[in-house]
């Protein structure tokens, strides 16, 4: 799975619909800066400064980890945070 698939699927648990795009991430909720990240935030990494070139996300669960689907390859992973690629982070609820 992608990784917006995977972020999609954990917060469907938890009857949290999320946009179905990862600009509509970015687009449609609150953002927060990395500094202020919580467990179970949505970490967004962009290669611009606004939502038009976020590419990856992932679930943030503390101590700088994040969960993610890195690719078909190698599936879903716990991956220390790249910071320098991490744009801002989300907080959706339900």
């Amino acid at each position: 799975t992608d990784a917006l698939g995977f972020v999609r699927a954990v917060y469907s648990h938890f009857n949290i619909e999320l946009a179905r795009s990862l600009r509509g991430l970015g687009a449609n909720y609150t953002l927060y800066m990395y500094d202020d990240a919580q467990s179970g935030d949505i970490v967004l990494y962009s290669n611009t400064d606004d939502e038009n070139g976020v590419y990856h996300c992932g679930i943030y669960i503390g101590n700088g980890l994040m969960v993610h689907a890195v690719d078909t390859e190698h599936g879903v992973k716990i991956s220390r945070i790249y910071t320098r690629g991490v744009w801002r982070v989300i907080r959706p609820t339900a």
